[in-house]
């Protein structure tokens, strides 16, 4: 009797593991694991370079209407972001590229030709080191809006805008812009997402709604001749 159970039991394995392949598909199996974790890979990349290109073209059209917006004696160097993994750096990230191919302290670093990141804070032979609007330690002065009203970028893991006269009106949506006499005017920011006062009840201040995440930062433009 045990050994007919047995028997049945073996069988009955048998079967169920032939079936498996009939009922999985073969894309999970693990010889095409390897396969799909690249195509994964390249489809996010794919992804990441057409927001890239249809952020250009908005900011372009509205650049277009303004010649204070123009970068005419600007030209961008390519750049990877080395990988700090896992340490989770979030103020700063470093560039494979440096002084000998033309980056210098103070160049700005897009996300995009017109999407704007940090700047360039320290530069060696082959390397650039940049803060990002993610430091804590990092200010800008932006205009908001239509209308231009000046704020302050105060860099953190959640930058905002602080310093926004109440007497002005400021509303999601806005796009907020550079305006700092170190670099062109109008390197977008990112758009208003929400509005409060701040803590002394002073003034307003806006949380950004960013078009990158950090973890998008894998390639980006140095902007030189500033």
């Amino acid at each position: 009797m045990k050994t007919k159970t047995l028997v049945v039991v073996i069988f009955t394995v048998l079967v169920a593991l032939a079936l498996s392949d009939f009922f999985v598909p073969a894309s999970l199996g693990p010889e095409n694991f390897l396969t799909n974790f690249f195509k994964v890979s390249s489809l996010m990349e794919e992804n990441i370079g057409l927001r890239k290109a249809n952020l250009d073209l908005q900011n372009r059209l509205i650049q277009s209407t303004d010649n204070r917006y123009q970068l005419t004696d600007s030209r961008y160097l390519a750049a990877k972001v080395f990988s700090l993994y896992p340490f989770n750096v979030r103020s700063r990230i470093y560039l494979n590229i440096g002084s000998e191919d033309g980056v210098a302290v103070g160049n700005s670093v897009m996300f995009s030709e017109t999407v704007f990141v940090g700047t360039i804070s320290n530069v060696w032979r082959e390397v650039g080191e940049a803060s990002t609007i993610f430091d804590p330690d990092f200010s800008l002065p932006v205009r908001i809006g239509e209308k231009e009203i000046d704020g302050l970028l105060e860099g953190g893991l959640s930058p905002k805008i602080a310093l926004v006269d109440r007497t002005k009106t400021i509303s999601p949506g806005d796009a907020i812009v550079s305006a700092s006499k170190d670099m062109p005017y109008g390197l977008f920011l990112g758009k208003v997402k929400v509005v409060r006062e701040d803590i002394s009840g002073a003034f307003w201040e806006a949380l950004l709604d960013l078009p990158y995440t950090l973890g998008d930062l894998r390639d980006v433009l140095v902007l030189v001749g500033n």
